[in-house]
């Protein structure tokens, strides 16, 4: 049986179906500003799938890759990046010090949640970034009747053969500006309907 939000299934695959679809789209998306980010930072990539993304984190120190997919991981472990701790986890069941992270990557990782779901995955995050930390976030938004479709039908089939925990793209912008953070920078791809957006955690002191 499958279980809550489980790509076991769809590993082999994932990354064809996603070419085929939008091309490089979600690829470049996913790795937008990573060049900027310094060598001493700690990094925790969420939900990085078959691990591509780290290509672009080797000149950083320390890569925490957590990932609930066992099949995702052993795709990622395929090439050995000496910077990257694996983890098979679920984000929030995994044991995080609060401030220890400079970093959080969420390539096309939040949209799997319910908006209840979401307020937890956010709130953890906030507490494991250091002040003034960076949230990195590539997914998707809706902009007119063909985006919505597709995103509709995307929903239909990943609940089919995953079974994520959501029905419905949430609005992942303002439930994030909602918890402690601002934009810092966005970039949308063609109609809009990828995104790639920089948040800074806000200093609550």
């Amino acid at each position: 049986m499958v279980k809550e939000n489980d790509f076991d299934g769809i590993a082999w695959c994932y990354d064809f179906m996603a070419k085929l679809i939008f091309g490089e789209r979600l690829y470049q998306a996913s790795i937008q500003w990573l060049e900027t980010l310094n060598k001493l930072d700690t990094v925790v990539v969420l939900g990085g799938g078959s691990g591509k993304i780290l290509k672009q984190l080797t000149h950083v120190d320390r890569v925490i890759f957590i990932e609930k997919s066992a099949k995702m991981i052993k795709l990622a472990q395929t090439s050995t990046f000496a910077n990257v701790q694996f983890i098979c986890a679920d984000f929030l069941e995994y044991a995080l010090e609060d401030e220890s992270t400079h970093i959080v990557i969420c390539p096309f990782f939040l949209d799997v949640f319910t908006p209840f779901q979401l307020g937890e995955v956010l709130d953890k995050i906030a507490r494991i970034l250091k002040k003034k930390g960076t949230l990195f976030v590539s997914d998707f938004q809706c902009t007119n009747w063909w985006s919505k479709q597709l995103i509709k039908l995307m929903y239909v089939f990943f609940g089919m053969s995953t079974r994520i925990a959501a029905r419905q793209l949430a609005p992942l912008n303002t439930l994030i500006l909602d918890k402690e953070f601002k934009t810092n920078a966005h970039l949308f791809q063609k109609d809009g309907m990828i995104f790639s957006k920089s948040y800074t955690k806000i200093n609550t002191d």
